[in-house]
């Protein structure tokens, strides 16, 4: 699985987004989690730019969260579009991205694409590790940055946005493939960090690192992650604002669509590193 993802990191842009009469886009609000916020059903509510969320953690604590230390993540999972179906259509082969749920389960041979937008300036970084049925996990591979992509450059700002794997790769997806039986997850750590990290060298290619030193800013930086997830967001498909967006020909705007899961960290001040683990979970296997 991780070099199946080695070869499909890209940086593209992305921006803005919250509410109709902001023109910054933020990807965190507090009307997120007001507890006597109704969910409206009705169609106009179900757009994904007139966002509302849940907290699917509710034993992490989503009040006073610092809006600038938070990170959004997309898990856009892939199907072949329908006779006539409209939309965007991804590939040669016809494909719908749409969105699901950071916890969702997924089964071996599903395509699925991450997108990863940070709510500050500083520098990102994207750990790979495969996590299995008794608790451990594989060795961390550093797949993001790279020298070979915009030259290693890895700062983040308000409506920058990493997509795994890139819109021009052939294919723009990457397709899940335990490595072994007992294989529960693939584990994609992001990393936001204030300062360039010193302990780690860029190179060409993505670079094994000591697993002491990830479980090191694991447990500093994300030990206490929760999650809001949107409101009627799962199943929608790629817009046409995200696919250009996406090429890196644009940002997105304050009244295009928000992330489905926004992880945050309520313990963490303004300039503190931010440590999120997001496991694409593999569907139990049958005994």
């Amino acid at each position: 699985m991780k070099k199946v993802l080695f070869v499909f990191i890209a940086v593209v842009s992305l921006a803005a987004c919250g509410f109709a009469e902001e023109e910054t886009r933020r990807i965190w609000a507090e009307e997120y989690i007001k507890k006597d916020q109704p969910v409206s059903t009705t169609p106009a509510a179900k757009k994904i730019n007139q966002p509302q969320y849940k907290v699917a953690t509710p034993e992490v604590a989503a009040e006073k969260v610092n809006q600038e230390m938070v990170v959004g993540i997309t898990i856009w999972k892939f199907r072949p579009a329908r006779e006539g179906e409209m939309g965007v259509l991804i590939g040669k082969e016809k494909l719908i991205a749409e969105r699901v749920e950071g916890s969702s389960i997924l089964a071996k041979g599903d395509r699925v694409r991450l997108s990863i937008e940070a709510a500050r300036d500083g520098y990102l970084y994207v750990i790979n590790r495969e996590k299995y049925a008794d608790g451990s996990t594989g060795e961390p591979y550093l797949i993001y940055p790279t020298t070979h992509l915009t030259g290693g450059d890895n700062r983040t700002t308000v409506g920058r946005m990493i997509v795994i794997p890139a819109q021009s790769d052939q294919p723009p997806y990457f397709t899940l493939s335990p490595g072994r039986a007992d294989q529960i997850s693939e584990m994609i750590s992001v990393f936001i960090t204030s300062e360039p990290l010193k302990d780690v060298t860029i190179g060409a290619e993505p670079l094994q690192i000591a697993g002491a030193m990830v479980t090191e800013w694991e447990n500093k930086w994300g030990k206490t992650i929760g999650r809001l997830e949107m409101i009627n967001g799962a199943g929608q498909s790629l817009t046409p604002a995200e696919q250009e967006a996406g090429t890196g020909s644009r940002l997105l705007r304050h009244t295009d669509p928000t992330p489905q899961s926004i992880y945050y960290n309520p313990d963490v001040k303004a300039g503190d590193p931010l440590f999120v683990n997001v496991n694409l979970q593999y569907e139990p296997t049958p005994k």
